[in-house]
């Protein structure tokens, strides 16, 4: 596709892989650009499957986004996967939103949300706006004091298994939306630092991991998914009566039977990606 399109990359087009998406300002501008796709894949021998394309749309999901021309946002089925099967709490600094399950007064339209809602095991908890400001603390900071705050906090740098405060992160004020800017100094011996010693410490933890013998011990004592794992390595489905003593969480993890696969001991659910 690269060398397909790739001069009208990001002026007329964006590619990814196989993925193309056309973008224009007006209707009329639209279609000559569709018609210069169309020639540049004849050109190349290239086809395109009929019900894979979307034809003179204002919205389109492009690469887990949807791309309008009020802009790119997040494709809230993306976060399916994540919330489901598992319990999760709501924080909302709305009050009233905390009843909106129990709720019987509701328009037509908020009985449809709850029934989207209901298949999620979520509960909602109140916090106060001035308790609730880490939801939107860093869309409320300007720029500038970013980039004053970046230039005026030395960060830490280990060399050689040492920690001196020699370097620092800095970003001058006006030009925030370029890219950062990192000033090493040279140690007091003269010696400069090897670029492969040196790192920028800026109080980022590692995400935790499990090795798989931690999963499969986890797993196998969790009293959610072990008796589903029990079933699964039988490829026994539990019956009516078995299906009772597992609990709303266990009925969950059932209905997704047909996605659960066992790997080297180890229960997991299968996606299939769009």
């Amino acid at each position: 596709m690269t060398s397909c399109f790739g001069d009208l990359n990001f002026t007329h087009l964006l590619i990814y892989l196989d993925d193309i998406i056309i973008f224009s300002k007006s209707f009329n501008e639209h279609l000559e650009r569709l018609q210069l796709a169309f020639d540049r894949l004849r050109e190349h021998g290239l086809k395109l499957k009929p019900s894979k394309c979307q034809l003179v749309r204002k919205e389109v999901q492009y690469l887990g986004h949807l791309v309008s021309a009020e802009g790119t946002r997040t494709d809230p089925e993306k976060f399916h996967d994540h919330l489901y099967g598992r319990k999760f709490s709501v924080l909302t600094d709305n009050n009233p939103l905390k009843y909106v399950m129990t709720s019987a007064k509701l328009d037509a339209t908020g009985q449809r949300w709850v029934s989207h809602l209901s298949i999620y095991d979520f509960d909602i908890q109140y916090r106060r706006g001035q308790d609730n400001s880490n939801a939107d603390a860093l869309s409320r900071m300007s720029n500038q004091e970013v980039g004053e705050t970046l230039q005026s906090s030395p960060q830490q740098v280990r060399m050689g298994g040492s920690r001196h405060e020699e370097a620092q992160t800095t970003r001058e004020p006006e030009e925030v939306s370029g890219e950062d800017k990192t000033v090493v100094e040279e140690p007091e011996s003269g010696q400069p630092l090897e670029p492969s010693e040196v790192y920028v410490d800026v109080g980022m933890e590692t995400l935790p991991a499990m090795t798989t013998q931690e999963l499969r011990a986890g797993q196998k004592e969790d009293p959610v998914i072990s008796p589903i794992l029990h079933f699964k390595s039988r490829n026994h489905k539990p019956s009516h009566r078995e299906r009772m003593k597992l609990g709303a969480t266990g009925s969950l993890l059932l209905k997704e039977w047909r996605k659960l696969v066992i790997k080297k001991g180890i229960l997991y659910r299968s996606v299939r990606l769009p």
